[in-house]
């Protein structure tokens, strides 16, 4: 069985995507040097084309890795945001542990009044100066 010493660009494209400045291109500025094999057509060596294979498992074996990576990080960040919950012997007695939950929720809490609101009741309203008066102001 005789082997090519040669790979058409046309085959090596079916199986890697082709650069979008063109092969020619990317192969030179790569330093890969680009031949005619027997019937005219673009070609490289088979070292060539092996790299060329290896590097494009190598690349899909990083971007699977980073997107791993990333999903196990959203993941994280999606876990730490889900209710806690309270352990089972901090319930107090007489309560429900959806009561107990709902006592401790931040949110439920009393607020500031706005300015507005405060105003609106009739409460003092405190002006605070941006820089205190110079003397004989």
């Amino acid at each position: 069985m005789m082997v090519e010493p040669f790979v058409p660009l046309s085959v090596l494209s079916l199986d890697i995507d082709g650069p979008t400045n063109g092969w020619a291109a990317s192969l030179a500025a790569r330093g890969i040097k680009v031949h005619l094999d027997d019937l005219g057509r673009l070609a490289v060596s088979r070292d060539d084309a092996r790299r060329l294979f290896t590097e494009r498992r190598e690349a899909a074996e990083k971007a699977r890795e980073m997107t791993e990576r990333n999903d196990a990080k959203l993941e994280g960040q999606r876990l730490s945001r889900l209710a806690r919950g309270i352990p089972w012997h901090e319930v107090p007695a007489g309560m429900t542990a959806a009561e107990a939950m709902m006592a401790g929720d931040p949110d439920r809490r009393p607020r500031r009044k706005s300015a507005a609101a405060s105003f609106l009741d009739g409460d003092a309203m405190v002006m605070h100066p941006i820089h205190e008066p110079a003397e004989g102001e």
